[in-house]
């Protein structure tokens, strides 16, 4: 597989804060919430709020730790896979690189990312957590 564009790679490199930082805003809510929820003891509410950022905190080393060149499709299609990019976040991306992680890349090189938990229900997300 060719190396990524370099107008790809730039804006590869402009978005990864705004994608980290649009992923973050739409969890750190949701662990909050867990904070203070009032059917369970301050302990249990601690451990599982601790088991929630220990997921995104591993979520968060696949996605954007090793950001480099060589790996930027992977990333890439980690990053969908958790529900961190969407389609439309590439749109201004080559069309090589948007088929490549959003079809391509993944059935011709095996990848299975992660199931997107973006949509799924609160209560869903958090036995996952646990």
């Amino acid at each position: 597989m060719n190396e990524p564009l370099e107008s790809d790679w730039k804006k590869f490199r402009t978005m990864l804060p705004v994608w980290r930082e649009r992923y973050l805003a739409e969890k750190n809510p949701r662990i909050a919430a867990v904070l203070t929820e009032t059917n369970q003891t301050p302990t249990d509410r601690f451990w599982r709020a601790e088991r929630w950022i220990v997921k995104e905190a591993r979520t968060l080393q696949r996605c954007f730790d090793d950001i480099r060149r060589s790996t930027m499709r992977v990333r890439l299609v980690e990053m969908r896979g958790a529900g961190v990019i969407r389609r439309e976040d590439l749109n201004e991306f080559s069309q090589e690189l948007q088929n490549q992680v959003f079809h391509d890349l993944i059935q011709e090189e095996g990848w299975q990312p992660v199931r997107n938990l973006r949509n799924a229900p609160a209560d869903d997300e958090a036995r996952q957590a646990e």
